[in-house]
């Protein structure tokens, strides 16, 4: 899935410009994608906070990974929420300018209280009624929800249908990408701003054509002409 990529193009034209404290939940190639690319298109990033349900090894390596390729421009730490006090989850939380969520949890990883005013969040894991990452007091903050399909939105992402947003509450980003005054509203419309994904397969083929379109003019990788795609 490209969801990483429109998490991204909404953290331009929503969140803070200069963003120093990244917070992320779940430890999975979801989240791995999502800090990468954001550490590389956010110099200004300076500490990354990795939390995962528990300390395991897919948490442990992921920190690897992120460290060889970002220390020491950038500091990390993972936590395992089971295992810390939750006000010093708090606490990372209150300082974070970006959080990016990517889990499969059925009840709010963290409650308004911890989300600063001008914070953006990238809600990626829920793709289901019944799952939901964070709870309605925190969507009905943001005032309108930045999504990837109106749609889909409104059919599947639990945060949503939870909060009773209705298709008035939602804009599409692709809108936004191209209407400067209606991205000024969703920014504008609360005191903080939030992308919600539950994916959409439109958007990986249409990634994948420019990925391939510019490999291409590039001259990079093989051209298998035979190949039957049927």
């Amino acid at each position: 899935m490209c969801v990483f990529q429109g998490s991204l193009l909404a953290t331009r034209l929503l969140g803070p410009k200069q963003p120093h404290k990244l917070v992320a939940f779940g430890a999975g190639i979801q989240i791995k994608a999502h800090v990468d690319l954001h550490l590389r298109a956010y110099p200004s990033i300076t500490t990354c906070i990795i939390i995962n349900r528990t300390e395991n090894e897919r948490l442990s390596n992921l920190i690897v990974v992120l460290r060889s390729r970002h220390h020491p421009q950038v500091e990390f730490e993972g936590i395992a929420s089971d295992q810390r006090d939750a006000q010093i989850v708090g606490q990372h939380l209150l300082e974070a300018d970006i959080i990016c969520t990517a889990t499969s949890s059925r009840i709010p990883l963290f409650g308004t209280s911890f989300v600063r005013k001008g914070a953006h969040i990238n809600l990626i894991g829920s793709y289901t009624p019944s799952m939901l990452e964070v709870d309605t007091d925190i969507i009905q903050r943001a005032g309108k929800i930045a999504v990837d399909s109106r749609a889909a939105c409104l059919a599947e992402a639990g945060e949503l249908m939870h909060a009773g947003v209705d298709e008035t509450g939602i804009v599409e980003l692709g809108e936004l990408a191209t209407d400067e005054e209606k991205c000024a509203g969703v920014k504008e419309a609360g005191d903080i701003t939030i992308f919600k994904s539950v994916g959409v397969g439109l958007q990986d083929v249409a990634i994948a054509d420019l990925v391939v379109n510019q490999a291409e003019q590039m001259g990079i990788g093989i051209n298998i002409g035979s190949y039957d795609v049927s």
